[in-house]
């Protein structure tokens, strides 16, 4: 199932329907990662207000769609919630995140935070990376090109001028 639909393509004007999750991973992995990019933040994802879904490549099983926006973090994970303040068309953002599921995470681009490394393999993705790129095909640089979308950290997410802090979710309250 992808998110495509038959309303025409505009920049979505109104209650926004997107957000991005910032989140605070406490595992191993994501401490590792929080060191290496001088960060609070060891994984970015989007989440659709409308239906509590989040699009999310992650380690084990790639691209993934999920109800629940902690089901492959550690129990207690906090998540900073984000709002989108540019406009972009919602419909593109979703159905370019549709036609990635399944699509392998990118462990290359992990590597590159390390070597810098400039291969990119257009199949794979890792988390920054995924929304960056999602927001992009709908219109929405959320860097203003400062920087390449293989090359983005969940940091750099998190810096965009074009994202308000909303609120903190403690891992285990499970409301967004």
């Amino acid at each position: 199932m992808t998110w495509c639909t038959s309303r025409t393509a505009a920049p979505f004007r109104g209650t926004p329907l997107l957000k991005i999750l910032q989140y605070r991973g406490r595992s191993v992995i994501s401490r590792a990662i929080r060191v290496q990019t001088r960060s609070i933040y060891s994984h970015s994802a989007i989440l659709l207000t409308d239906t509590l879904e989040v699009f999310e490549a992650w380690a084990v099983g790639g691209v993934l769609r999920s109800r629940n926006y902690l089901a492959v973090h550690t129990p207690g994970t906090p998540v900073d919630v984000f709002r989108i303040t540019g406009d972009y068309d919602e419909d593109r953002v979703r159905a370019f995140c549709g036609l990635q599921l399944g699509k392998k995470y990118d462990f290359g681009a992990v590597a590159r935070f390390m070597t810098r490394r400039k291969a990119r393999d257009n199949n794979k993705w890792f988390c920054s990376e995924l929304v960056a790129a999602a927001f992009a095909v709908g219109g929405l640089d959320l860097l203003n090109e400062r920087v390449a979308h293989s090359y983005l950290a969940p940091r750099d997410i998190a810096l965009s001028p074009l994202l308000d802090f909303e609120k903190t979710i403690k891992g285990d309250e499970g409301i967004l």
